[in-house]
């Protein structure tokens, strides 16, 4: 079941890194990178999972282990079937984690440091709170305020750096999907629970640079495969947003609570008890017993009435907003019941493709959008310029469908990854367009040429990513 192997440095350790992969070459990069752009490589621990017996895997991270100065440790196991299976991992290796690391990470393995001496910034923030309970953020959404639970779920931290001390209070990494929405719930009832005191336990802290590539999980998926991702992702989200599961992030915000309150009270005698029947962190010591309590139960059937009415704006809550591409209820009642039901599934697949089908679901552009993307052509008939669009999936398609039913002119052609174009079974959809690829085009581009981003959850990602690579165009988000 569990193979633990050998550590490759002797070292201190500082970082410990931790991950899933099943891609040899891409792993090697990733080692790669993280010796080369730390100050300390030999005080940085690499914890792998793999699954049992992917000899591939194996013999790729032997190598690194005998070569590198990093600290590598992998485990092999049989626990994950799908994508909606790799936090349980993540708990087997938090178990094997150096004792002696003051910082742990969760990444995947297309992460890569940007920062030169990352390790050495990371440095400055031991100690700045005294009790060791707190969390560096780097992420798109480091600088991000929760002020509801689903914001956590949609737009978590999804590459904080954590005190070892935090996961060693709170258990593990997290009993359900994801580790970081999971994690980011309990930072949310960590600094909301008494939300009128106005000394705040927020234990969050914003780092601005450190820098990377490689954020976000559905990048290159589309047609049935990014379906099922999807579908995939709504049934695990309703677990993560249950009572239950929101009573243990709640539980364990107490449990830091609770020990935050302790050192911060200099108080050195006591036992920090866990009162299931009540539903309630305790502090109690030989004299005052409780000292302090801290609740931690949830509203259960508010939790089922908001859960159970979001879900026909599920596109508006999850992190659509007023740019939600599916905004009316209908809409959103008809995808909840194409996703729950293959008959609804067929009738919506041909439903939304007709007029009164984009009407009534209710996908729409939004006036900056219109305004601007007017604007645009208005520019592009003056300058005699064309254009490209970048992205094959159905936000692409939306716009497209808005650029031809407007009149707007056509792009010169669409880019997109040469995997995904080699992978994808839908492209007839893009019938009388030129798709090239990232690989071939984006290369030929030049300062005067101008790519839109056929993308809306991963824009910024895929403007990063194109910037990476030496992309000289001008590139243009938009929303609807």
């Amino acid at each position: 079941m569990q193979n633990v192997n050998r550590v490759s440095n002797p070292s201190d350790c500082f970082v410990s890194i931790q991950l899933n992969s099943n891609r040899p070459q891409q792993i090697l990069t990733f080692l790669e990178n993280v010796q080369s752009t730390a100050t300390h490589p030999e005080q940085v621990e690499v914890l792998i999972h793999i699954d049992s017996g992917d000899t591939a895997m194996e013999e790729a991270l032997d190598i690194a282990i005998e070569t590198m100065l990093l600290r590598i440790k992998y485990i092999a196991t049989d626990i994950v079937s799908s994508f909606f299976d790799l936090w349980k991992p993540l708990n087997e290796l938090i178990k094997i984690t150096d004792p002696a690391s003051y910082f742990v990470i969760n990444v995947s393995d297309e992460f890569l440091f940007k920062t030169k001496g990352w390790d050495e910034q990371l440095r400055r923030y031991v100690g700045y709170y005294p009790d060791d309970i707190f969390r560096i953020r780097t992420s798109q959404y480091r600088y991000r305020n929760y002020h509801d639970i689903w914001e956590c779920g949609f737009a978590p931290d999804s590459l904080a750096f954590y005190t070892k001390r935090w996961l060693d209070i709170s258990g593990d990494w997290n009993p359900c999907l994801g580790p970081d929405s999971f994690q980011q719930c309990v930072a949310y009832y960590l600094y909301s629970h008494d939300r009128f005191n106005m000394n705040q336990c927020n234990r969050d802290i914003a780092d601005p640079f450190i820098k990377f590539s490689g954020e976000g999980a559905n990048i290159g998926l589309e047609g049935e495969a990014l379906k099922k991702r999807s579908y995939g992702h709504i049934k695990e989200w309703f677990v993560l947003m249950s009572a239950k599961m929101q009573e243990e992030a709640k539980r364990r915000a107490m449990l830091l609570r609770a020990q935050i309150f302790v050192e911060e009270h200099g108080i050195s005698t006591y036992t920090i008890k866990d009162n299931r029947t009540q539903k309630r962190i305790e502090i109690k010591d030989s004299l005052i017993d409780p000292i302090r309590i801290f609740p931690y139960y949830v509203r259960p059937l508010k939790i089922y009435f908001v859960n159970f009415l979001r879900r026909f704006r599920y596109h508006f809550y999850n992190g659509g907003g007023e740019n939600a591409v599916i905004e009316s209820w209908f809409g959103g009642t008809l995808f909840y019941l194409s996703y729950k039901s293959k008959f609804f599934e067929k009738v919506y697949k041909i439903f939304e493709k007709t007029k009164v089908g984009k009407s009534l679901i209710g996908y729409r552009y939004g006036k900056n959008f219109k305004r601007y993307m007017t604007a645009f052509n208005s520019s592009l008939k003056s300058r005699k310029k064309g254009y490209y669009i970048y992205g094959t999936g159905s936000y692409a398609l939306t716009l497209l469908d808005y650029i031809e039913g407007e009149n707007i002119a056509k792009p010169r052609a669409i880019f997109e990854k040469e995997s995904i174009i080699k992978s994808k079974k839908d492209l007839q959809e893009f019938k009388g367009y030129q798709i090239i690829s990232e690989e071939r085009g984006i290369s030929a581009l030049t300062e005067s040429d101008i790519i839109l981003i056929g993308s809306y959850c991963f824009a910024d990602i895929i403007i990063a990513r194109l910037q990476d690579v030496g992309c000289k165009a001008r590139l243009v988000k938009l929303t609807y």
